[in-house]
């Protein structure tokens, strides 16, 4: 078998154990009945707990660094990191129901692009502008003020967030 051949065949079979696995996992944590999903309580359970622990940590280390809720106003900072929210950087665009918290260095500008051309900019005119994409799309998203950010982000359902 030439080796081009046995590469196809060992896709092939990557690819058929990847589905079966997928399958097998998938029966395991839901069955279907009548179009619902009904998901096995224990997978809810080790969930629930899973993020009962990663909510420890997190307070665990915002009491450590005195950060967020668990700051002491009487305490010196130990870092000065994280910074607060900045609401002048989350775009929320309220028409598509989507929003958007820039990671930069971590693909921002592709997804700002993204939400350009989203908002029905050209491709030309993103390319030829002399302006930072993050320029532009605060011109077509403008910044909301806190209250409002807030309001917006308590009213949606996280998973669709």
């Amino acid at each position: 078998m030439c080796r081009k051949s046995r590469q196809v065949v060992l896709f092939f079979v990557f690819i058929f154990v990847l589905c079966v696995i997928v399958v097998v996992l998938v029966k395991q944590v839901a069955h279907r009945d009548e179009g619902t999903i009904h998901y096995n309580k224990n997978s809810i359970r080790e969930a629930e707990t899973r993020n009962r622990r990663r909510v420890r940590k997190l307070e665990e280390a915002c009491r450590n660094y005195n950060l967020g809720f668990y700051r002491l106003e009487t305490e010196r900072d130990i870092i000065k990191y994280p910074p607060a929210p900045q609401y002048s950087v989350f775009y929320i665009d309220t028409i598509h129901r989507i929003s958007y918290c820039p990671i930069y260095k971590a693909g921002s500008t592709t997804w700002l692009h993204n939400f350009c051309l989203l908002m029905n900019i050209s491709e030309s005119e993103l390319t030829k502008s002399k302006d930072q994409i993050s320029t532009i799309a605060r011109r077509l998203i403008p910044e909301m003020d806190y209250p409002e950010a807030e309001e917006v982000v308590e009213n949606t359902k996280p998973n669709k967030r």
